[in-house]
């Protein structure tokens, strides 16, 4: 299959994962399709399936283009499809599909020139037990470089891809806090001897009231076997402000990563950068 009927393939995927959900809100209280909240979203973690715009200012940036302005887009979603077991959000076995893809533009070029896109798609099975979690997730990942890029600097893509499966717990501390741990296996990595285990750790906070703006902090920390266990460290503040008669919340964040760069290409060349983005968590 040419890489351009694939990227059709993965877009056609990918919408109905984002129309699926907006179609059957109504059978929320179904085993099919119940509500988005049986899913948890990880805010500081760069790889969260989402629908995002953000602008990225790298201080010290992996490509060749150096410190810059970058945009990113991402179009994404996670969608519970069916409640294996339980009767609510405390006692719940879920399963579903979560899917996306990043972009990430040079936004001081006259062409916007396409630097990366990494793509996402993953099954995760989630275990509610009160307000704590249990996520088995396989996900396959695979990053691409841009053409503009590639033409610009006579360069050639770096081969990054992998099939994995991770296991994070999530204890709820308080009402407003939680934090999670857990490690990752890619038993399918792309070149194949790359290093397959990865360990996570984070925490999140928000507010737990009704009021339509709250805020909210988190902070996500990835070691990769793959970089000598060189963590990456991800944090992210700002406001959720409430979607009426949805479970669904529109983020507006700030964001500070140092570490491995999250893009595939550049996943073995350290960055520093802050950005400043728009989350609707599908």
């Amino acid at each position: 299959m040419s890489g351009k009927r694939l990227a059709a393939a993965r877009a056609l995927l990918l919408g109905a994962v984002l129309l699926s959900p907006t179609a059957l809100a109504a059978q929320e209280t179904s085993r099919f399709l119940p509500s988005r909240e049986y899913f948890p979203t990880l805010f500081a973690d760069p790889r969260q399936p989402t629908t995002a715009a953000k602008l990225v200012y790298a201080t010290d940036s992996p490509t060749q283009f150096g410190s810059i302005v970058e945009g990113e887009a991402a179009f994404g979603a996670s969608v519970p499809l069916y409640r294996l077991a339980g009767k609510s959000l405390e006692d719940a076995l879920v399963l579903g599909v979560e899917g996306g893809v990043f972009a990430r533009f040079n936004m001081e070029t006259v062409e916007k020139d396409l630097i990366t896109t990494d793509w996402v798609f993953a099954v995760p099975l989630v275990l509610h037990r009160g307000g704590n979690w249990l996520r088995l997730r396989y996900y396959h990942t695979s990053a691409h470089l841009g053409d503009e890029y590639m033409t610009r600097f006579e360069t050639l893509r770096v081969v990054y891809a992998r099939d994995a499966l991770e296991l994070l717990g999530w204890w709820r501390a308080r009402p407003w806090i939680g934090l999670y741990g857990g490690g990752g296996w890619a038993f399918k990595p792309d070149p194949p001897e790359h290093d397959p285990f990865t360990l996570r750790a984070g925490l999140q906070a928000q507010g737990v009231d009704k009021k339509t703006v709250r805020p909210y902090g988190a902070a996500d920390v990835l070691w990769d076997q793959q970089n000598d266990w060189t963590p990456r460290f991800s944090l992210q503040a700002g406001i959720l402000l409430s979607v009426a008669g949805s479970s669904r919340d529109i983020r507006i964040g700030a964001e500070f990563v140092t570490g491995p760069a999250p893009q595939g290409q550049f996943n073995h060349v350290e960055t520093t950068y802050l950005s400043l983005g728009f989350y609707l968590d599908l």
